[in-house]
């Protein structure tokens, strides 16, 4: 899953094509410039996977009980600022979800709000941009309701990520958070029917 052409969202995916055999590839059509995102573009047509173009309304079943929604980009996002062309996914085993936002910014979260609602609703949200200002908006948060927030980000990273903004916002509405940067690997385990954390 390629959320978007940024260096520190695609780079790691080279290495994962050179090294294993992936059957299925998801991604969008917006381009980077960054020599990752040029490298896992020519990389990704070789692989001989599915390779599947993101778009809003998307059901990918994975198994009996577990699926991936794509709730954006919609339409033709190959001039999008690469952001905002982010895929936001839901990814629902049984009765349990966990919300992927990639950098989507607020703008998109709020849309998402608008035409969604309590469909996003999920237990565990990896909160979008790192935990940048630009994402995690009130309205999103009280829409997902999420139990669980995980930042994704390197401890004290050059952007200050994550936002004492955002921790603020999870923090007054009595989420569980982690921080890959302080905890290291943030792992789940669920039954179909409840999320905790390890």
């Amino acid at each position: 899953m390629a959320t978007h052409p940024d260096l520190d969202h695609v780079a790691g995916l080279v290495d994962i094509l050179d090294r294993y055999e992936v059957g299925t590839i998801v991604m969008t059509e917006n381009e980077g410039d960054s020599g990752a995102a040029t490298a896992f573009a020519a990389a990704a047509p070789k692989e001989g996977a599915d390779i599947i173009l993101a778009e809003a309304g998307q059901v990918l079943q994975l198994g009996a009980d577990t699926f991936i929604q794509i709730f954006s980009p919609t339409g033709d996002e190959s001039g999008w600022e690469s952001n905002t062309a982010s895929i936001v996914l839901r990814v629902v085993y049984g009765d349990t979800s966990f919300m992927l936002t990639g950098d989507a910014p607020m703008e998109i979260e709020d849309y998402l709000v608008r035409i969604y609602g309590t469909q996003l609703d999920s237990d565990v949200l990896k909160l979008g941009h790192h935990g940048s200002k630009t994402s995690t908006s009130e309205q999103f948060l009280d829409t997902v309701t999420p139990q669980y927030a995980v930042v994704s980000a390197g401890i004290d990273n050059r952007y200050g990520h994550p936002h004492q903004e955002v921790m603020q916002r999870i923090f007054a509405r009595n989420i569980e958070s982690s921080h890959t940067g302080t905890d290291g690997t943030v792992t789940f385990l669920s039954d179909g029917n409840q999320v905790w954390q390890k």
